[in-house]
């Protein structure tokens, strides 16, 4: 597989994790992981959500800087209208 192939690849993984993980009106992380689902309001549900996502596209990204370093991959970041656009 060529390097551009896989930084195309990459970037098309970091675009989808961020709009998988962007439905939540709040964008803090954390949250006490010992409640029950079942005692959660929607806004604490959210919160705890958009934590969880934050840590993986972190994660993410992380492994995706490595394997870019490691195999001397160029990967260039969209901008936020690139992002939009989907492309």
């Amino acid at each position: 597989m060529s390097k551009r192939l896989l930084a195309l690849l990459f970037g098309a993984l970091a675009i989808a994790l961020v709009a998988g993980c962007g439905g939540g009106s709040d964008s803090t992380t954390g949250g006490d992981s010992s409640e029950s689902a079942s005692s959660l309001t929607k806004a604490q549900f959210i919160k705890q959500a958009d934590g969880i996502c934050e840590q993986g596209n972190k994660a993410v990204a992380a492994e995706a800087e490595e394997f870019a370093e490691e195999n001397e991959i160029d990967i260039e970041k969209p901008t936020t209208a690139e992002q939009e656009e989907g492309g």
